[in-house]
Parts: structure tokens; C-alpha cells; sequence
């Protein structure tokens, strides 16, 4: 003898199907998309690669080209001035490190002032925004009071106090 009656036997049989069914489907619809996002990752990864190398490479040989044509900019124009008249030439060599460095300073404050200007000028147009919301609001407001006045009026026939 069954342990259930075949009647519901019969249901839970057709319940265990459906749900292995379905967890059948389930996975059928999840793993392509699995294996689809896996094979984007890498070949993503392997762009990127790509990508940053060719433009490190590139950054390289720009700023190395850059570097030793200001160097021997530099050494060509120490050698001229050397040629023309020396001890103007050491004055500008042994000043111009101080130059660079007030060059630097005042550019690093030059930063914080232009810092300090946008914080005030954003400061400025949030208040008048602000100012501009409040009139508009007091403008619907005085709208308001002036219609009621109308209908105040139209129906009993006098002005408001």
C-alpha cells in the first residue's frame, strides 16, 4: 500500500515536475547570460590594457621629447649668454632658480584666489535665485489676495478692509 492515495500521489509527482521544469529553465536562461558578461569582462579588461599602454607609451616619448628639448634649450642659452657677456649670464643663472620658485608660489595662490572667487560667485547666484524664488512667491501670493478682493467684491458688492 502507497503511502499517499494516488490522487495526490498524481499532484505531487506533477508539483515536482513543474518545479524541476522550471529550475531547468531557470538555469537555461542564467548561465548564457553568465558566460556572456564573463567573455565582456576579459575582453574588456584586455582593451583597457591595450588602451593605457599605448597611451602610457605615447605620454612617454611626448614627455621625454618634451624634457630633453627644454634641456638643451636651456644649455644652448646658458652657452649664448656665457659667450656674450658672462657675468650677465650668472646673474640670470643664479636667479633664475628663484624666479621659478616665485613663479610657483604665486600660481599655487593665484589657485586658491581663483578657489575663493568661484565659492563666491556660487554663494551669489544661490542667494539670488533665492531672492528671485521668494518675489515670484510673493507675486503668486499678492495675485491671490487680489483675486479674492475681485470675488470679495463682485459678491458682496464693497471693498475689502
Amino acid at each position: 500500500m502507497a503511502a499517499f492515495p494516488p490522487p495526490v500521489a498524481g499532484v505531487g509527482a506533477i508539483i515536482i515536475c513543474v518545479t524541476l521544469f522550471t529550475i531547468t529553465l531557470r538555469l537555461s536562461s542564467v548561465l548564457p547570460g553568465m558566460a556572456t558578461a564573463h567573455i565582456f569582462v576579459s575582453l574588456s579588461k584586455q582593451v583597457t590594457l591595450n588602451v593605457r599602454q599605448a597611451l602610457l607609451d605615447k605620454l612617454l616619448g611626448e614627455t621625454i621629447t618634451k624634457v630633453l628639448a627644454a634641456v638643451l634649450s636651456v644649455i644652448g642659452v646658458t652657452a649664448v649668454l656665457l659667450w656674450m657677456h658672462w657675468q650677465l649670464a650668472l646673474i640670470i643663472l643664479l636667479l633664475n632658480p628663484f624666479v621659478i620658485a616665485l613663479t610657483m608660489v604665486l600660481g599655487k595662490q593665484v589657485k586658491t584666489w581663483k578657489q575663493r572667487e568661484n565659492t563666491a560667485f556660487e554663494w551669489l547666484s544661490q542667494s539670488a535665485t533665492g531672492t528671485l524664488e521668494a518675489m515670484q512667491q510673493l507675486r503668486a501670493s499678492n495675485t491671490l489676495v487680489t483675486q479674492a478682493g475681485s470675488v470679495y467684491q463682485r459678491l458682496y458688492g464693497q471693498q475689502m478692509a
